[in-house]
């Protein structure tokens, strides 16, 4: 029974994948019409080619150049014209239209002006609203046909032979075309020959009758966006505004004009590219090879906006002086939490100041470089169309993911058990990894949640931060703020685990009384003393997590300072997190 069971089931398996569509990979009109007329077909790479598939039809017609050769092109070949020659062989002069399928349409429908056409059954007559869910039927988005094209109606009547009348539906510009009947009613049909049991009009005439009247169906459907429709209208955007710029996974469009530094890439390219009617649109992401490809394509500016921003120190932020910047340029990137893809491509020679923030893209003949600027925010734009990549984060096992505020994504893994600072450091650097840092309140109660989750509320953790060895004689801290050893930048993040340092993470003691005067102090951290000798000095960092016995009740505050030699509870141990970009769908 069960074996029967089985077989019962990959039967039904099987049935369904029968009836499933396959897959496109060209269009089966134009390679229909091709091979017919003796053209030469030539099929498109892949689905997600740049160019769709190509035909040239060669006939024996006189045109001139110009609008009469492209009209005729227009009416006998109705795909994307790509280019039109004209050639004379003794006495004969031909007309050579060179079109290109760029959408896909399935077995069965003609691919006309961008839509895809089938008569379902020639011989089948039905009234306008049965035609319409017959049309329903034959494919998702299928609806009756509609006159897109001033020169559709000959195309069809060539294309589909022995048609009488049709249902069509059409914009209000052809109502003036509108013939009138003594059958008048509200479903426009297109009547190829004039007679008709109801009624008697001019061939090819346009009619509004009533819908109870029985007419021959012809369906359409939208076929899916493709990257090589992507690629054509392009090339038209570039006849009419900026030139498109090809690169390997798709084009890159030029917004049309300037805009405020508050408006983000993803808002003006979700406007520029409305008219291309793309599901999804990208980011540019200025790497080496896109930067490369600009360089091909010559443009009449010099300088545009490539999207990528610096990352500005916190404690630099409300200077006017000129600061160092940490080199770090990020683009953001929708599918990311907080969507910042960092460049590795951009030089530093050149970064030395926080308010020079942002990256902009020099044009000159035959070559494209990106360029440091105070603020390439308000140039215009680059958007991209094409493939789409699906960027994920690649996170070893036992690490916990975290985006910091500022650009970059790390990953953080607690290790619990009594350990000096320097085994937890070796442990980390065994596991390609380092000790901890973080970058804000927010990343630091990340780990309190890590230790929470390991079913503790109390115990400090060894971080990947130490004292600065200048510092190591200085009781304390500097008292003054922005000195070397003041308590905001006494203690150094080791290997780059992190960037900013606040004095307000130090943890404090509870309130005591000094046994000398009788007043009542607060210790404050941290509390090295390196001129008493070397056991008082605590050069190591610790993130502390509930409330100790020495510790106040500021939950808030985080940090204290011990011997590297002592014991914690723990470590942090942290890796960069690669971002990967691995999925890549064509539109």
């Amino acid at each position: 029974m069960k074996t029967v069971k089985l077989l019962l089931f990959h039967i039904f398996i099987a049935l369904l994948s029968a009836l499933a569509p396959a897959a496109l990979d060209h269009d089966w009109g134009l390679e229909k019409a091709c091979n017919k007329t003796g053209g030469t077909f030539t099929k498109r790479e892949n689905a997600l080619s740049y160019t769709g598939d190509t035909c040239d039809f060669k006939f024996r017609v006189a045109t001139r150049e110009g609008d009469d050769g492209a009209a005729f092109c227009e009416l006998y070949a109705p795909w994307r014209v790509r280019k039109i020659t004209h050639t004379k062989e003794g006495t004969t002069h031909y007309t050579t239209c060179h079109v290109e399928a760029t959408l896909m349409c399935h077995e069965g429908w003609w691919q006309m002006f961008g839509w895809c056409f089938r008569m379902p059954d020639k011989h089948n007559r039905l009234t306008r609203p049965d035609a319409e869910d017959l049309c329903a039927k034959e494919i998702e988005g299928g609806e009756i046909a509609y006159m897109h094209h001033r020169y559709i109606a000959g195309v069809w009547r060539r294309y589909f032979k022995g048609t009488g009348q049709i249902w069509v539906s059409a914009s209000e510009s052809w109502d003036r075309y509108v013939q009138k009947t003594y059958v008048d009613g509200s479903a426009l049909a297109l009547a190829f020959t004039g007679h008709n049991y109801d009624y008697s009009v001019t061939a090819n005439s346009l009619v509004r009758v009533d819908p109870s009247i029985k007419h021959q169906i012809l369906c359409q459907y939208k076929p899916p966006m493709s990257n090589a429709e992507i690629a054509y209208l392009g090339r038209r955007y570039s006849e009419i505004y900026y030139p498109s710029v090809p690169v390997h996974d798709g084009i890159l469009i030029r917004s049309a004009s300037s805009y405020t530094s508050s408006t983000s890439n993803l808002d003006i390219c979700e406007k520029t590219l409305k008219p291309f009617l793309a599901p999804s649109v990208g980011t540019f992401i200025p790497d080496n090879e896109a930067i490369a490809e600009m360089g091909n394509v010559k443009l009449p500016f010099v300088m545009t906006r490539s999207g990528a921003e610096a990352l500005l120190h916190i404690i630099h932020m409300n200077e006017t002086g000129c600061q160092y910047v940490n080199g770090k340029f990020t683009v953001k990137v929708p599918g990311l939490m907080k969507g910042d893809y960092e460049l590795d491509n951009f030089p530093t020679a050149g970064m030395t100041c926080d308010n020079m923030k942002s990256v902009a893209v020099m044009h000159s003949p035959g070559k494209a470089e990106l360029r440091v600027m105070s603020d390439s925010r308000s140039m215009p734009v680059w958007c991209k169309l094409g493939q789409t990549k699906k960027y994920r984060y690649n996170i070893s096992q036992g690490y916990e993911l975290f985006e910091r505020l500022k650009g970059g994504a790390v990953s953080h893994r607690l290790y619990l058990g009594k350990v000096t600072y320097t085994v937890a450091d070796k442990k980390c650097k065994e596991d390609g990894a380092y000790l901890s840092g973080v970058n804000s309140l927010k990343e630091a109660n990340a780990l309190g949640a890590l230790v929470k989750k390991a079913g503790l509320y109390t115990g400090e953790f060894f971080l990947g931060g130490k004292r600065r060895q200048e510092c190591e004689k200085v009781k304390g801290y500097t008292k003054e703020r922005g000195q070397k050893c003041s308590r905001e930048n006494v203690v150094q993040w080791q290997n780059g685990v992190a960037t900013e340092f606040l004095d307000n993470w130090w943890r404090d003691g509870k309130k005591r009384v000094d046994e000398k005067t009788g007043k009542e102090y607060t210790p404050t951290n941290p509390s090295s003393d390196g001129q008493s000798g070397k056991q008082w000095l605590q050069d190591c960092i610790t993130y502390v997590t509930g409330t100790p016995v020495w510790a106040d009740e500021d939950v808030n505050r985080f940090l204290d300072d011990r011997g590297c030699d002592s014991e914690a509870d723990g470590f942090f141990c942290t890796k960069k997190v690669e971002i990967v970009a691995d999925i890549i769908t064509g539109t």
